[in-house]
């Protein structure tokens, strides 16, 4: 740019010597700016730098204390689903047991009704003995008299026997 200034000078061509200027100016300034820019790069890169390694240490330092809560959760966890698992099988043994005192209430229903059926049954019998000893008793009865009369009658009849023999 500069050779081409100096043409441009010795020429005296005004309007070249001034493009040629401007185009000096803004590349300068362009120059300017990309240092300025690269700069504050730079500066932006180390800040980062810095900061990231604050954040490295502060994490290697809390790295102990988060594998310690890591560890605690994972047996909260691991507590929690022993828990709810219990929680299941108990349900399950409420709802067996609730089962079982259901089947043990009908069952003691059925029984009871079986019981009272079968106590009807045996006031039915009682009552069919106490109604057969009665009729055992008139039989008896019956038959005691008429073997009486029986072995009145034998007796009356011996009596007749010997009386005809004696005569």
């Amino acid at each position: 740019f500069t050779t081409l200034k100096d043409r441009a000078t010795l020429d005296k061509d005004q309007l070249a010597a001034q493009v040629i200027d401007e185009t000096i100016s803004l590349w300068s300034q362009m120059t300017l700016s990309d240092a300025a820019y690269e700069q504050t790069v730079e500066q932006n890169v180390q800040e980062m730098q810095v900061n990231c390694r604050a954040l490295l240490e502060e994490m290697q330092f809390q790295m102990p204390d988060l594998r310690v809560t890591y560890r605690e959760n994972q047996n909260l966890k691991a507590k929690s689903e022993e828990m709810e698992h219990w929680k299941m099988k108990s349900q399950e043994q409420d709802d067996t047991i609730k089962r079982l005192e259901t089947e043990l209430h009908d069952r003691k229903d059925k029984d009871c009704k079986t019981i009272q059926c079968k106590e009807s049954e045996i006031e039915a019998l009682i009552a069919q003995i106490t109604v057969l000893d009665m009729d055992l008793n008139e039989a008896m009865v019956k038959d005691a008299k008429e073997s009486s009369e029986f072995k009145h009658e034998i007796g009356k009849l011996k009596n007749a026997s010997v009386t005809t023999r004696v005569a």
